[in-house]
């Protein structure tokens, strides 16, 4: 069953390590891993031993660096998720400059967004690679409901002490009644 088995989904198990070498799921080209507990650089060592994964998400772990991958490792990896990880520096990841079928990073998440710097070179050394880089979120943050209402509702106002406006209501509603 493992020779035809094409995509692996081990998301969300806790996981902190793999076998050092994985080049025996040879017919994997995509693998999920995110939301795991995955930091160490062996682990991004041991998919590298993968010979026709395209696409590997590593996106909620706790990476903060991408180790240097040894020729002929990754031949295929065209797509990597290291999204919400704790990648500081462009140092971080220089490696993955090295992986010429490399055509898409997601980073989105990791302190380096915050490091105009290091995220000004990570653009144009990915850029100049024709590797697309994405920085955003695929959603955008959530906001708290107050202020969804304020951008989206001309009528909106923003209520302090909500007992007030209880009692107001009540009197508008008593001043109905008597009036009617």
């Amino acid at each position: 069953e493992l020779e035809s088995l094409q995509r692996i989904d081990l998301s969300c198990n806790n996981l902190r390590k793999l076998p050092h070498d994985c080049g025996f799921l040879h017919s994997v080209t995509q693998l999920a891993l995110e939301n795991n507990k995955f930091s160490k650089p062996d682990t991004i060592l041991s998919l590298a031993t993968m010979p026709n994964l395209v696409e590997v998400n590593l996106n909620y772990n706790g990476f903060s660096s991408i180790p240097r991958i040894p020729d002929g490792h990754f031949p295929k990896l065209e797509v990597l998720g290291v999204a919400s990880n704790h990648i500081v520096y462009f140092e971080d990841v220089y490696a993955l400059t090295q992986l010429g079928s490399l055509r898409r990073v997601v980073m989105w998440g990791n302190p380096i967004e915050k490091r105009q710097k290091d995220a000004e070179i990570l653009f144009y050394e990915f850029g100049n690679l024709q590797v697309e880089l994405i920085m955003d979120p695929p959603v955008p943050p959530k906001r708290k409901t107050g202020a969804f209402y304020a951008a989206n509702t001309e009528q909106f106002i923003k209520v302090k002490d909500f007992r007030k406006v209880l009692s107001s209501k009540q009197k508008r509603q008593q001043q109905q009644t008597q009036q009617a």
